[in-house]
C-alpha cells in the first residue's frame, strides 16, 4: 500500500511538472563586477571600474504551447493509472486478509475435529484393550488401535502447528509481522 501511495504521489508531481512547462520562467540577477587596471596599454593605465547591475529575465518557450499539452495528458493518464493500481492493491490486500482470516478459522475447526478424533481413538483403544484382556480380540486389533491412536495424536499436533502457521500468515498479510 505504501508503494502504491508513493506511486500516486510521484505521478501527481510529474503532472505538476508537466503543467509547469507551459508557464514562463522568471529569473532575477544581481551582480557586482570589479575590473582592475588596464594592462593592455603601455604604460598600464591605473583605472579601476566597478559595475553594479540588476536584471530580470523572462523566458517562454513557444513550443510548450504544442508539446506540453501532450505531456500533460500523458501525466494525467499516468496519475489515473497509479490511482487504479492503488485501488487494485487495496482490494488485493483486503482479499488477502479475508482469505488469511478464513484459513485461520478453518484451522481452528480442523483442531476441534482432530481433538474429537483423538478422544474417539482413545476410547477405541480402551475398548480393544479390554477385549484383548478378556481374550475377545487379537494382538493385531490391539496394534491397529494403537496405530490409530498415535496417528490421531500426530494429526492433532499438526493441526496445532497449522493454527500457528495460519495466525502468522494473517499477521504477515496485515503487515504487523
Amino acid at each position: 500500500m505504501r508503494m502504491a501511495d508513493l506511486g500516486v504521489r510521484m505521478s501527481e508531481k510529474q503532472q505538476e511538472m508537466a503543467r509547469a512547462g507551459r508557464r514562463p520562467t522568471i529569473g532575477l540577477i544581481a551582480a557586482n563586477n570589479f575590473d582592475g587596471p588596464i594592462l593592455i596599454e603601455v604604460p598600464p593605465i591605473n583605472k579601476n571600474f566597478n559595475y553594479w547591475y540588476v536584471g530580470v529575465n523572462v523566458t517562454y518557450k513557444f513550443d510548450a504551447l504544442f508539446k506540453n499539452n501532450k505531456k500533460v495528458k500523458q501525466a494525467k493518464l499516468a496519475t489515473l493509472k497509479a490511482q487504479e493500481n492503488k485501488r487494485l492493491a487495496d482490494e488485493q490486500l483486503s482479499n488477502g486478509i479475508n482469505a488469511a482470516y478464513i484459513n485461520l478459522e478453518e484451522a481452528y475447526t480442523r483442531l476441534d475435529t482432530k481433538e474429537k478424533n483423538v478422544q474417539l481413538a482413545h476410547e477405541n483403544y480402551e475398548v480393544i484393550h479390554s477385549r484383548y484382556l478378556n481374550g475377545l480380540s487379537l494382538v493385531t486389533d490391539m496394534l491397529d488401535a494403537s496405530n490409530i491412536q498415535l496417528s490421531s495424536e500426530l494429526e492433532l499436533a499438526n493441526a496445532q502447528i497449522g493454527i500457528l502457521y495460519q495466525y502468522f500468515m494473517l499477521k504477515k498479510t496485515i503487515g504487523t509481522l
